[in-house]
């Protein structure tokens, strides 16, 4: 069952991002961002109900979900979603893993977190992989250049989610209910969505193919939902310090789907990029106080309720 619920879950969040790409169209990222999650807090709440959870939380509980909402399924998910048309799926993932890195820095910024030499360590290998992994879109930076543009909006979003997850901790701190929290949070990221598209002047409308419907229910049911049922059953069974290996594969699974899908050619430059980034993952991870650990699971478990992507 443990191989099981593992499999699942790098299999269903480390294809969430090539499944991004069917979104992409005459849709509006912000459309499909909102349908997205609209339908994820729908299948979630429902979840809730039929383990008899109490979706009533307190007004404070709300206003702490509202931001997590529009910080982690409503900001995070534009920015990736559009980074995604200028990148191939599997790069912004390796961007996206550096999300534990950008955690461990605004943790000790904003939280006052002791930055311990081996974080500082991690954070060090990480960020040097994927300036090596984007070094001739870095060397040459250039808005009018589409790798330049990916590379900024998909950082964007990753802080985006870093923020998120510090909110997430917080609320965590605070005791409020994880499935049931992260199924009004969705419904708030949705109505931010919404808001978005309202302000810009896009049109609510839907992709009626093939591709972009299986490809959002994909996303909102087994992104969404599924494989975070299944990540919060792996924590209690495995624990968060073993759950924790799934951010290592994911990318790397990400990437596979991206090289046989979009035709991304593997380079050695990629290959040595996406082992230090992975690298400086595990050093940072890997070996936090149990404390620290429930933390970042619960932080993760909320940002990879979304399939990380």
């Amino acid at each position: 069952m443990n191989i099981f619920l593992y499999a699942s879950i790098v299999l269903v969040w480390g294809s969430t991002w090539l499944a991004i790409k069917f979104q992409l169209g005459d849709v509006a990222p912000s459309v499909s961002v909102c349908w997205r999650f609209a339908l994820a807090a729908i299948a979630m709440a429902l979840w809730c109900r039929a383990r008899g959870l109490s979706l009533k939380l307190t007004r404070d509980q709300h206003a702490r979900l509202a931001l997590l909402g529009a910080l982690l399924f409503c900001g995070n998910y534009e920015l990736i979603y559009e980074a995604e048309r200028y990148l191939t799926s599997g790069l912004v993932a390796l961007i996206f893993s550096l999300l534990p890195l950008f955690n461990i820095l605004l943790g000790s910024l904003l939280l006052g977190r002791e930055l311990s030499l081996r974080a500082l360590l991690g954070v060090g290998v990480g960020v040097t992989g994927v300036v090596i992994a984007f070094w001739p879109d870095i060397v040459a930076f250039d808005l009018g250049k589409s790798g330049s543009v990916g590379l900024a909006i998909a950082l964007g979003g990753t802080v985006l989610a870093s923020f998120g997850n510090l909110v997430a901790t917080r609320n965590a701190q605070r005791s409020v209910p994880v499935l049931p929290g992260t199924a009004i949070a969705m419904g708030y990221g949705a109505l931010c969505c919404a808001v978005l598209v309202l302000l810009r002047g896009d049109r609510f409308t839907v992709e009626v193919t093939a591709p972009y419907l299986l490809s959002l229910a994909y996303l909102a049911v087994f992104g969404s939902v599924i494989a975070f049922g299944f990540y919060l059953t792996l924590l209690g069974r495995i624990g968060p310090e073993r759950a924790a290996y799934s951010a290592l594969v994911i990318p790397i699974v990400a990437l596979l789907m991206s090289h046989f899908f979009e035709g991304y050619e593997w380079s050695t430059r990629l290959s040595l990029g996406l082992l230090l980034t992975l690298g400086g993952n595990a050093i940072t991870l890997l070996k936090l106080p149990m404390r620290r650990r429930r933390e970042a699971a619960v932080a993760v478990a909320s940002c990879a309720s979304g399939g990380a992507a």
